[in-house]
């Protein structure tokens, strides 16, 4: 009667294993792509601290500086937009256009960019929906503040009439990020390449 009993529980300790079993894998692959999703955002903030260095030292320049930089994006980052401070040079003199082409205006990015804009250059950056695989991409950062002067448009006398947000769309370039940086002696122009 002893053997019996071993007999019928040995099903019972196989099927307790494979429970086991598909939980530690279950657990594990959230964890690899919470990772995932964690170094493509280090990637995103370590290329907005390089962009941030080049244009301090652009801001230290001779005047008429100017070199063109390439940065290469994670897959899950479809727009990059720099935002000029809306107070500068006045108050009153750049508003910021909410009309962003490409995958720049889906997912409510433009509303976002302007609830979140306050005094100061920022970068911010929109996350794929469609790649989120574990954490929510809307946990995780999305902007970085510059701590120099810069501008997005370029005019001499009169306050500057371009684009502001300067957005690129890094689906359609592919995941590269080209972008021109000139001295302009008080300030620095980011512009497209």
């Amino acid at each position: 009667m002893n053997k019996k009993a071993q007999i019928f529980g040995e099903p019972f300790i196989f099927i307790f294993a494979i429970i086991v079993a598909a939980m530690v894998l279950i657990f594990g692959i959230k964890i690899y792509y919470d990772l995932s999703e964690r170094a493509d955002f280090a990637q995103v903030a370590d290329i907005a601290q390089r962009i941030n260095e080049n244009i301090i030292t652009f801001y230290n320049l001779e005047e008429g500086s100017s070199n063109t930089f390439k940065y290469v994006f994670p897959n899950t980052v479809e727009c990059f937009c720099f935002i000029q401070d809306p107070n500068y040079p006045s108050t009153d003199s750049t508003p910021l256009s909410l009309s962003l082409s490409g995958n720049c205006g889906l997912d409510n990015f433009p509303q976002t960019i302007n609830n979140e804009v306050d005094n100061g250059n920022k970068l911010f950056w929109k996350y794929s929906e469609k790649r989120k695989k574990g954490e929510n991409p809307a946990n995780l950062p999305y902007q970085y503040k510059i701590r120099s002067r810069f501008i997005t448009k370029d005019s001499s006398s009169a306050p500057p009439t371009g684009e502001n947000p300067l957005c690129f769309d890094l689906v359609a370039d592919k995941h590269i990020l080209k972008v021109k940086i000139r001295s302009l002696g008080d300030k620095v122009l980011v512009d497209k390449a």
